[in-house]
């Protein structure tokens, strides 16, 4: 059964999701990783490889660079391969407000598109700079820091979110709210659990059922179901019963409820889970991608990661639109 929101993740977790979901947000900048006889290389949108395998891991180019392992250290490389900075991060994030999270033993950092160390590595963990502001960890507590280093929200907050749409949720204490840039309360912590803004609504756990609120804190679709995710493409993925469907930002159901599982829609499909496999569906909840797969990603740039087999001899590929695949299931 779907775990509410991800919301009760350990905070060292959250902050990876927030990086991972960030970059998943980033612009696709066409290229994409591969793996074939335990190399890492990559391939463009129809499958041809345009960087040969020659490292340990990589991740989906955003825009015109992408991240790559060598020697267990990560570094950048741009589309040629050429390596723009070298592997020499333990972890390590795509660029945002000309800044990238980077991690050097066990501290946080963000380096400059040169790869120059600009805020030292300080922090027990740290989010992506997000509207300009970026989380981060000292001891026990939640803070932000702007570009320079400099706090711009002091550590407070037991725990907490990266900036969306202006507002980020917080967890003063028991109960979570939203936080303007200032620093300021802007609705105060009254829930539950709580998202991130998206498309002007944010998913909220008020008692033991979900709704969504706007930027006021008001519901705008009262609490009624079991699940709520961000709203992605006009639509929100909802769960009554452990059965999951979609909603528009009236609440009108658009998708019944009818899937083991669904997460948002992006480039027009969504996933969903049928029998223990995942497929896709477009906005009129058509399956045009029947389940299949044991592990499914979001399309980006026109192709969807798609992962066949056991958990330790998984493999993976790519599928276009019509579920065809342009790299056959590899590892």
């Amino acid at each position: 059964m779907r775990m509410t929101m991800g919301l009760v993740l350990s905070s060292l977790l959250l902050f990876v999701l927030a990086g991972m979901a960030w970059a998943a947000a980033q612009e696709s900048g066409g290229l994409f990783p591969v793996k074939t006889k335990g190399s890492v290389g990559f391939i463009d949108r129809t499958g041809k490889i345009v960087i040969k395998p020659q490292f340990e891991r990589g991740r989906e180019f955003a825009k015109d660079l992408g991240r790559v392992q060598l020697k267990g250290k990560w570094g950048f490389i741009d589309k040629t391969a050429k390596i723009v900075i070298p592997p020499q991060f333990d972890r390590l994030f795509d660029f945002s407000d000309s800044r990238a999270l980077v991690l050097v033993g066990e501290k946080y950092g963000f380096i400059d598109p040169s790869g120059k160390m600009v805020i030292k590595p300080q922090f027990d963990n740290a989010g992506n700079f997000s509207e300009g502001l970026a989380l981060v960890q000292v001891g026990d507590y939640y803070g932000f820091i702007d570009p320079s280093g400099k706090m711009a929200i002091k550590p407070q907050f037991d725990n907490a979110w990266s900036f969306a749409e202006g507002l980020s949720v917080v967890r003063p204490k028991d109960l979570w709210g939203y936080v303007d840039k200032s620093g300021k309360m802007a609705i105060k912590a009254q829930f539950d659990l709580a998202g991130s803004f998206s498309e002007g609504l944010a998913a909220v756990k008020a008692g033991d059922k979900y709704g969504f609120i706007d930027q006021t804190g008001k519901f705008v679709i009262k609490a009624q179901y079991d699940y709520a995710g961000s709203f992605s493409e006009g639509l929100a993925s909802v769960g009554i019963a452990e059965q999951y469907g979609f909603i528009d930002k009236t609440g009108k159901v658009m998708i019944k409820p009818q899937f083991e599982d669904a997460e948002e829609f992006s480039e027009g499909l969504a996933k969903i889970k049928m029998g223990e496999k995942w497929g896709y569906v477009d906005k009129t909840g058509k399956v045009v991608i029947k389940p299949q797969f044991d592990e499914a990603e979001n399309f980006s740039g026109g192709l969807a990661q798609v992962s066949v087999g056991e958990e330790d001899d998984m493999e993976t590929g790519y599928v276009d639109k019509t579920g065809k695949y342009v790299w056959q299931p590899s590892k």
